[in-house]
């Protein structure tokens, strides 16, 4: 199933709210850990946590526990049991090649892939697919050839299920020869890698699976979703498929000025008047907590974000206060609040760029 909606349209609450009514066990996959992160801060998961009673747990790899093997493997644990799991794409890969023995999203009645415009070309895949110098030095392996390091890798009798898997994964397309859009290499420090060009490849196997759900705000190229059906490997969509918009997205007004120089008195002052004449509730974007706090000091009834607290924490305490301003709120913007004005003071580029 595709579903490509228009960004800020609210496609992750109805799908996580689905996910937890349900009632099946479904998998979340995203293409990096700091948007799963960034999930699990979010209003739209609190939301759904506060009305159905399931259990939503993070899957992170070894390498996130280096210091304590214990705590991968209570984690990974609860990852299993949980309702919902959120992952990240390459553990999708390593769990299939493993045969769900890794962290079982491939055994998950759904696989929900959001962001899924990032899946054919996300970096971490690349750096994620890769057997580390200091794991080949702990299996004493030091062979001239990534051919004969794999070898000596399926040699060994107590190999990590999560090393074999990577380099099941890097012997398949050792095994399949050179072709532009992949290549296996020793990187500088003495690791083996796979570079993919076209990653998403690798997930073909899940991709034709009929309960895989891939959603975005861009999976499609005028109007249809041949490209990223190209790049993914996928056979057959579903007739449920769709592109969903918005009749309206709002109005957005731009007012240009010949008379004040940005960070003017004059200028700081015009902003000032816009906000205050806004409709209410206001957001107000700023690319500096320096300029939040100027343009907060030249007004009241607000409430300003703070360096420590996300834009959906700040929107939570405003109270009565009709305004928030928020340095760097365009960045997974998430709020409890539908705001009426929306107001960008200053576009974070130079000119020129």
């Amino acid at each position: 199933l595709l579903l490509e909606g228009a960004t800020g349209l609210g496609k992750t609450y109805p799908y996580l709210r689905a996910a937890a009514k349900s009632g099946k066990r479904v998998a979340i996959v995203f293409p990096t850990h700091q948007l799963i992160d960034q999930a699990l801060d979010s209003w739209d998961l609190q939301t759904v946590l506060a009305e159905f009673s399931v259990q939503v747990k993070d899957f992170r790899p070894r390498r996130f526990f280096e210091d304590s093997p214990r705590h991968y493997n209570l984690q990974k644990d609860e990852a299993i049991a949980s309702d919902i799991l959120l992952c990240t794409s390459i553990s999708v890969i390593i769990d299939q090649r493993l045969a769900g023995a890794y962290n079982g999203v491939t055994t998950r009645d759904v696989i929900i892939f959001d962001e899924a415009d990032q899946l054919p070309q996300f970096a971490a895949l690349s750096s994620e697919t890769t057997v580390r110098r200091e794991d080949l030095k702990a299996l004493k392996i030091n062979e001239a050839t990534a051919a004969d390091t794999i070898k000596a890798i399926f040699a060994k009798k107590r190999v990590d299920p999560e090393i074999t898997a990577k380099a099941r994964i890097i012997e398949e397309a050792l095994r399949q020869g050179d072709v532009w859009y992949r290549k296996v290499a020793f990187a500088d420090d003495g690791s083996i890698e796979l570079r993919s060009r076209l990653p998403g490849r690798l997930l073909r196997r899940i991709s034709n699976l009929p309960s895989t759900i891939f959603i975005s705000a861009t999976l499609s190229i005028n109007d249809t979703f041949n490209d990223f059906k190209r790049s993914m490997g996928i056979d057959n969509q579903s007739r449920l498929s769709g592109i969903i918009e918005p009749t309206k997205h709002g109005k957005l007004h731009f007012d240009f000025s010949t008379k004040e120089v940005v960070a003017t008195h004059g200028w700081l002052q015009n902003i000032c008047d816009e906000i205050e004449n806004a409709d209410h509730p206001t957001l107000v974007v700023t690319p500096s907590h320096n300029l939040a706090e100027e343009i907060g000091n030249q007004l009241s009834n607000v409430t300003i974000r703070t360096r420590e607290e996300t834009t959906t924490e700040a929107a939570a305490r405003m109270g009565n206060t009709r305004t928030l301003i928020a340095a760097g709120a365009w960045a997974g913007l998430d709020t409890p609040l539908e705001w009426k004005t929306i107001v960008v003071p200053r576009i974070p580029f130079r000119s020129g760029r």
